[in-house]
C-alpha cells in the first residue's frame, strides 16, 4: 500500500512525461528517462534508458553508448534477445495489456518510435515488469554479459551525465543522484528510482517500484472506508494511471458525474449497512484493475419541536430550543423577528444524522387606528361623539369626555385582541377675541438678514404678516389671523441700527524684514473685531479690519508700508593663504558704514565663501567675501634604478616633476643603499619628500625551468627572459627546432647576477599506418575509424565521419609522439532517386488510395506520415536498406472547401411574407436548402447543401422572427392615471423600442412605454370621457405592432377639502377630467344638500337652492361614466 500511496502522489508528473511524448519532435531523437536504480543485486544487468526517435528513422548500427560508470559494449540481437522478449510480450499480455516490445528489423529504428535500451540480455523479467503495456516500444540490449556492477550511480552526492550517440547525432541528459527517491517518496535511493527529462533535458525524480521506465497501470479510490448518515453526500477523490475511461458503481445511490475520479456520491435514504462503492478503470487495451471504498450507513434523525403561538409585531418572542423534542442539537437560522411571520430553519450539528427541519411562527401587523380629523370648533359650540369604530375598521373607545370648553387631546384604545395601537385625535377649541402673542424680535444692524417671522403665533393663531420685511429701517408689522380662529390682529417692530466705522492709529513705515508688532484687536472707538491677512513684514500690505459680530459697524482698512533694502555694503579683499596659516578676523563695519556680523567662522583649512549680514534698521543687503586657502602639495620625483656597489650616480633633480623647487640631503652616496631627504624652498605651499636608491652586490645566479624535449619542427615558445628568482637578461643562440641546442641566459647589467645555460633536446618524427576502409552507399552506418595506429599511434580523425560523400579523413597524432599525420579515404557510392507518378489534387475529406511502395525506377520502401484527406501534406518515401537509393517526397494537394456567402443570420416580422432561399450563394456555389421554405411565424436554422463537386462546406441561416407581445395595465400611480405598456413572454426587448400614443383624432400624444392621462386632461376642462387612444410599437428590429385602448374615467386625486372664499384658490371641488356623470353630495346627517349631471367643478358650497351651506364634513357618491360608484367624504372650511 506504501508503493500505491506513493505512485497516486507523482501521477500527474509521470502521466506527463509519458504521455506528451506521444507526439514527433524535431531532433533526431531525445533521452526520455533512465531506470537508475534497479530490482536484484545484478543492477548491471537489469538498468534501462528510453529514448524517442525523431521524424528521420536511425540505424542502431551507428548508436554509441557512454555510460556514466561502464564501458560499452555493443548491441545483440539473437535467439536469447528473441526469447527473452517473447517472456516480457507474454506478461504484458497477462497484465491486460496490448502493446508490445519489438526487436528492430535490420537495426532500423522508425521515425518517432519509442525505444527502450537495456544494459544486458540477461534481464530478469520478474524483476522488471512492463505492466499492461498500451503502446508498441522498441527494446535493444546491450551485449553484456556478465557486467553486474551499475552504469549509473544511485548513491552518494554529485551528478552523473550519460551521452548516446547515432553518428553525428547526439543526446546528452544529468543527474543528481543525491536526488533520487524511494517507493515511500523519501530523497534517498531505492530500487526503482527513475529520471525523467523533459526536451530541454530538465530532470525529475520519481519511482515506481520494480518496473520498467513505461507508464503503470494502477487505480486508487480512496480511506478504505467512511462515515455517512442515509441520504447523505460523500466527497470522492480516486486516482489512477495508464487509465483511458474510469468508471464508479455501487448498487444504491447516486454520483454526481460517475465517468470522473473526482465525484460525489449520494447515499439512498434508505440506504442501511455498509455500501460498497467500486472504482473501475480501464485502459486503452480494455484491461481492468478496480479498487473499493465501504461507506458505513448511520440512519438520519427528524427532529420534532412543539409549535408557537402566534404574536402581535413587536411582542417578546421566546428563544427557540437547542434541542428537539426528540433529543437532537442544533441551531436556528435567520435570528427570531417579532416584526414579520417567518419561518425557521433548524440546522442540527455535525455527527448526529439528523435531517434539518423548518417551524413557522405567525406575527400579526400591529394596525393604526385611522380617523377622519375634526374641524376645530370656537368655545362652547356642540361637540358630535367620536366615533367607536376607526375607519380601517379598529373598534374600541375614546377617552377623556368631550370638552368643548377646551382644547384637547383625545386617546383611542383599541379592544383587545386585534393587534392594533392607540391613536389620538385633537379637537381645537377657540377662544373668541384671542390676541395672537409672538416673541419680540432682538435688534439688527442695517443690512442684516432678518429672518420670515413666523406665521403661527405662540399660542397657535394662524396668519399673515405685512408689510414685507425691511432689513434698512425701523417698522412695525402687522399680523392678520386667518378666518375661522376667533383671534384679533396685532402688531410686532423690529429696530434697525446705523453701523460705526472702527478707527485705528496709523503705523510707520519699516525695512523689509524687520519685526511687526500685532495690529490692535480693538479700535480707539472701541469697536473689536480681527486683522486679515496675516502681517507682512516683506512687503506694503493693506490689512482689513472685520468687527466682530454683534457690534453694528463696518469694515476698515489700515496700509503698512515695508521699504526695500538697496545699500551693498563694501570689504578689502583678502590676500591667498597657504593651508594653516593664520587669518585676521574680518572688519564687523564695511568701508561705507555698515555695520554687521560675519559667517560663519574662520576657516584657514579650506577656501571659504563669507557671509556679511547687515544689523537691523539699515536697510543694507548681505554680501559675500571669499578667502583662497591653498593646498600644501607633496613634491614628485622619478625613483633611482638599484646600481651595483662603486656604480655611477647622477646628481639629483632640484625642481620636482609637479614644479617644486628645493635641495637635497645628505650628499650622494654609491657604496651604501641611503634615503636621501628634499626640503622646498620657502613660499610655496609644499611638504618635504625623501628618496631611497638602493646599491646592490652581484651574487645571484640566475635559475629556469627545464624544457621538456620536443619532436622535430614542432613550435618552440621563447625562453622567458626574466628567470624564475627575478632576475633579467638575453638568450643566445637562436631558438633552433630541428636539432638539440644549449642556449646562454647573459643578465642585464646593473642585475648584479651572473651568467647561466639551458639544453633543449630535439627528437626524429614516425608515420602511423591504418587497414583500409571498403567502400559504402550513401547514408549506410559507418563504424568509428580507429584511434591507434597499427604501429602504436594514438590520434584522432578529422573531418567528422561522413556516409553521404568520399571523403579523405586525416590523422592527427596526439602530442607527445613525435609522429607525422596521414590520411584514409573511404569511398561512398551515390544514391538513386525514386521516381513516383504525381498523384491529382483533392477536395478536404475525399478519400486517397494508398501510395505505392515499389518507385516507378524499382525502389522498394515506406511512405509517412500516415495519408491525411484534410490538407495538403508532403509524404516522405524512405528506401528499404541496402538499395544506395535515397528518400524522396510527394506532395499532395487537397483543397480547401470553399463556405457558401448566405447571410448567417436573418430577422422577420412576424406574419410577413418570408424570402425564398437562393439555390446558388453570391461565391457562385449551388446547392440545395433544408427546410426549403422559411416559416415567418417561427424562429427556426436553414441548412444550405453544396452539390457535389464544388469543393465546398455546408452553411447555416438562422432565422429569427421578431415577436412584439404585450398588454396595456391602467391605474393610479401616485394620484396620476397612467396607461402603461407591459411585455409578456415570448415578446423581444420593448426597453429599447419606440413608442408612439395618438388620441381619437391622430394626433401624438406621448412617445415613452407609459401616457399619465391626467397630465393630458389636466389643461382640457371640457374633456369628455371615455377616450380612446391608440399605441404603436416599433421594436429593434423595425417591426410594429398597433394597440387601441379606451379610458371611462381617471378617479385619482379626489379633493378632500374645499375653501370657497372666492380667492380663487380651492373654491370649487373640481373632478374635471374624471368622467363623472352623477354627483349628490349629502351633509352629516343623511339630507342631500346638492345635485348635478355630467358633473366637472360645479359644487362651491351651495346647496341646490343656492344657500350657503356651513363649514363642516360633507359626504358625496360619484358615479362615473362607466357605471361605476365612488363614495367619500369633502371638509368645506372657508
Amino acid at each position: 500500500m506504501i508503493l500505491k500511496k506513493y505512485l497516486l502522489s507523482i501521477a500527474f508528473t509521470f502521466v506527463f512525461v509519458f504521455v506528451n511524448v506521444q507526439h514527433s519532435f524535431s531532433q533526431c531523437f531525445q533521452i526520455e528517462s533512465i531506470l537508475v536504480d534497479a530490482c536484484g543485486g545484478q543492477e548491471g544487468l537489469n538498468e534501462m534508458v528510453r529514448f524517442k526517435v525523431g521524424p528521420t528513422a536511425v540505424n542502431t548500427s551507428s548508436l554509441v553508448v557512454d555510460w556514466p560508470n561502464n564501458p560499452w559494449q555493443g548491441l545483440v540481437q539473437d535467439g536469447t534477445t528473441a526469447t527473452k522478449t517473447a517472456d516480457l510480450n507474454a506478461d504484458i499480455l497477462d497484465a491486460g495489456g496490448c502493446g508490445q516490445l519489438i526487436e528492430p528489423t535490420g537495426g532500423v529504428l522508425p521515425a518517432n518510435a519509442n525505444v527502450i535500451l537495456v544494459t544486458s540480455f540477461n534481464l530478469d523479467t520478474a524483476l522488471n515488469s512492463f505492466g499492461a503495456l498500451t503502446e508498441d516500444i522498441y527494446i535493444l540490449y546491450q551485449d553484456n554479459a556478465t557486467t553486474t556492477g551499475g552504469h549509473f550511480a544511485n548513491s552518494g552526492t554529485g551528478t552523473r551525465t550519460l551521452t548516446i550517440s547515432f553518428n553525428a547525432c547526439t543526446d546528452t541528459v544529468t543527474y543528481n543522484r543525491a536526488l533520487l527517491i524511494n517507493s515511500s517518496g523519501a530523497t534517498t535511493a531505492g530500487d526503482g528510482a527513475i529520471v525523467t527529462f523533459d526536451p530541454s533535458g530538465n530532470a525529475t525524480y520519481i519511482n515506481n517500484g520494480c518496473s520498467a521506465p513505461v507508464q503503470p497501470f494502477t487505480v486508487d479510490a480512496g480511506a478504505p472506508s467512511v462515515n455517512s448518515c442515509a441520504g447523505g453526500t460523500v466527497s470522492l477523490t480516486g486516482t489512477a494511471q495508464g487509465q483511458q475511461t474510469v468508471l464508479w458503481s455501487a448498487a444504491s445511490g447516486s454520483f454526481s458525474d460517475e465517468t470522473a475520479l473526482s465525484t460525489d456520491y449520494t447515499l439512498d435514504p434508505a440506504a442501511t449497512g455498509t455500501v460498497t462503492l467500486t472504482l473501475t478503470v480501464t485502459n486503452s487495451c480494455g484491461a481492468i484493475v478496480t479498487d473499493t471504498i465501504d461507506v458505513v450507513v448511520t440512519n438520519s434523525i427528524t427532529p420534532t419541536f412543539n409549535s408557537v403561538p402566534a404574536i402581535c409585531s413587536g411582542n417578546p418572542l421566546s428563544p427557540l430550543p437547542t434541542t428537539s423534542t426528540n433529543g437532537i442539537l442544533g441551531t436556528w437560522a435567520p435570528a427570531l423577528n417579532n416584526a414579520a411571520t417567518t419561518t425557521y430553519t433548524f440546522t442540527p450539528n455535525v455527527g448526529q444524522c439528523a435531517s434539518s427541519t423548518t417551524l413557522t411562527i405567525t406575527v400579526n401587523t400591529i394596525q393604526v387606528p385611522t380617523f377622519n380629523a375634526v374641524p376645530a370648533i370656537c368655545l362652547g359650540d356642540v361637540l358630535s361623539p367620536l366615533p367607536t369604530t376607526s375607519t380601517n375598521g379598529i373598534t374600541g373607545s375614546w377617552s377623556p369626555a368631550l370638552n368643548n370648553g377646551a382644547t384637547t387631546i383625545y386617546t383611542f384604545t383599541p379592544a383587545t385582541g386585534q393587534c392594533a395601537s392607540t391613536a389620538t385625535l385633537t379637537i381645537t377649541v377657540n377662544t373668541p377675541g384671542i390676541v395672537p402673542t409672538f416673541a419680540a424680535v432682538p435688534d439688527i444692524c442695517s443690512g442684516d438678514v432678518i429672518a420670515a417671522l413666523p406665521t403661527t403665533s405662540t399660542n397657535g393663531i394662524l396668519g399673515t404678516w405685512t408689510p414685507a420685511l425691511n432689513n434698512t429701517a425701523t417698522t412695525t408689522y402687522t399680523f392678520t389671523p386667518n378666518a375661522g380662529q376667533c383671534a384679533t390682529t396685532t402688531t410686532l417692530s423690529i429696530t434697525v441700527n446705523t453701523p460705526v466705522v472702527p478707527t485705528f492709529n496709523s503705523i510707520p513705515a519699516i525695512c523689509a524684514g524687520d519685526t511687526l508688532l500685532p495690529l490692535p484687536t480693538t479700535s480707539t472707538n472701541g469697536i473689536i473685531g480681527s486683522w486679515a491677512p496675516a502681517l507682512n513684514n516683506a512687503a506694503t500690505t493693506t490689512y482689513t479690519f472685520t468687527p466682530n459680530a454683534g457690534q453694528c459697524a463696518s469694515v476698515a482698512t489700515l496700509t503698512i508700508t515695508v521699504n526695500t533694502p538697496s545699500t551693498i555694503p563694501g570689504f578689502v579683499a583678502v590676500p591667498e593663504i597657504c593651508f594653516g596659516d593664520t587669518l585676521t578676523a574680518l572688519p564687523t563695519t564695511s568701508t561705507n558704514g555698515i555695520a554687521g556680523s560675519w559667517t560663519p567662522a574662520l576657516n584657514n583649512t579650506a577656501t571659504t565663501t563669507y557671509t556679511f549680514t547687515p544689523d537691523a534698521g539699515q536697510c543694507a543687503l548681505t554680501t559675500t567675501l571669499t578667502i583662497t586657502v591653498n593646498p600644501l602639495l607633496t613634491p614628485a620625483f622619478n625613483a633611482v634604478s638599484p646600481i651595483c656597489i662603486g656604480g655611477v650616480l647622477s646628481p639629483l633633480p632640484t625642481t620636482s616633476t609637479n614644479g617644486i623647487v628645493g635641495s637635497w640631503s645628505p650628499a650622494l652616496n654609491n657604496n651604501a643603499t641611503t634615503t636621501y631627504t628634499f626640503t622646498p624652498d620657502a613660499g610655496q605651499c609644499a611638504l618635504p619628500t625623501t628618496l631611497t636608491i638602493a646599491v646592490n652586490t652581484p651574487t645571484t645566479v640566475p635559475l629556469f625551468n627545464g624544457i621538456p624535449a620536443i619532436c622535430f619542427g614542432d613550435t618552440l615558445s621563447p625562453l622567458p627572459l626574466t628567470s624564475i628568482n627575478g632576475i633579467t637578461g638575453s638568450w643566445a643562440p637562436a631558438l633552433n627546432n630541428t636539432t638539440t641546442t644549449t642556449y646562454t641566459f647573459t643578465p642585464t647589467i646593473g642585475e648584479c647576477a651572473l651568467t647561466t645555460t639551458l639544453t633543449i633536446t630535439v627528437n626524429a618524427l614516425q608515420t602511423p599506418t591504418f587497414n583500409a576502409v571498403p567502400a559504402i552507399c550513401s547514408g549506410d552506418a559507418l563504424s568509428a575509424l580507429p584511434t591507434t595506429s597499427l604501429n602504436g599511434i594514438t590520434g584522432s580523425w578529422a573531418p567528422a565521419l561522413n556516409n553521404a560523400a568520399t571523403t579523405t579523413y586525416t590523422f592527427s597524432p596526439d602530442a607527445g609522439q613525435c609522429a607525422l599525420t596521414t590520411t584514409l579515404t573511404i569511398s561512398v557510392n551515390s544514391l538513386l532517386t525514386p521516381a513516383f507518378n504525381a498523384v491529382t489534387p483533392i477536395c478536404s475529406g475525399d478519400n486517397l488510395s494508398p501510395l505505392p511502395t515499389t518507385s516507378t525506377n524499382g525502389i522498394i520502401g515506406s511512405w509517412s506520415p500516415a495519408l491525411n484527406n484534410t490538407a495538403t501534406t508532403t509524404y516522405t518515401f524512405t528506401p528499404d536498406s541496402g538499395q544506395c537509393a535515397s528518400p524522396v517526397t510527394l506532395v499532395i494537394t487537397v483543397n480547401n472547401l470553399v463556405t457558401p456567402d448566405f447571410p448567417a443570420t436573418l430577422v422577420l416580422c412576424n406574419g410577413e411574407t418570408a424570402p425564398t432561399l437562393q439555390a446558388t450563394s453570391a461565391n457562385g456555389i449551388s446547392g440545395s436548402w433544408s427546410p426549403a421554405i422559411i416559416d415567418a411565424t417561427a424562429d427556426g436554422i436553414y441548412t444550405f447543401t453544396p452539390s457535389i463537386g464544388q469543393c465546398a462546406a455546408s452553411v447555416t441561416t438562422t432565422v429569427t422572427v421578431s415577436q412584439i407581445n404585450f398588454d396595456v395595465s391602467e391605474g393610479c400611480v401616485n394620484r396620476e392615471y397612467l396607461l402603461q405598456v407591459n411585455p409578456i413572454a415570448g415578446s423581444t426587448d420593448l426597453d429599447q423600442a419606440d413608442y408612439l400614443w395618438k388620441d381619437a383624432v391622430g394626433d401624438v400624444v406621448g412617445t415613452q412605454n407609459t401616457l399619465n392621462i391626467t397630465a393630458l386632461v389636466g389643461d382640457q376642462p371640457n374633456v369628455q370621457f371615455p377616450l380612446d387612444y391608440t399605441v404603436t410599437i416599433t421594436n429593434q428590429d423595425g417591426c410594429s405592432v398597433n394597440r387601441s385602448f379606451t379610458v371611462e374615467g381617471i378617479f385619482c386625486s379626489i379633493p378632500k377639502g374645499i375653501s370657497p372664499n372666492n380667492d380663487d384658490k380651492n373654491d370649487a371641488f373640481d373632478l374635471t377630467g374624471m368622467g363623472v356623470k352623477d354627483l349628490t353630495v349629502f351633509n352629516r346627517y343623511g339630507t342631500e344638500v346638492f345635485h348635478y349631471k355630467n358633473y366637472t367643478d360645479q359644487f362651491k358650497g351651495l346647496s341646490n337652492d343656492g344657500k350657503t351651506l356651513p363649514d363642516a364634513t360633507y359626504f358625496y357618491v360619484i358615479v362615473d361614466n362607466g357605471g361605476q360608484t365612488f363614495t367619500g367624504w369633502v371638509y368645506i372650511n372657508r
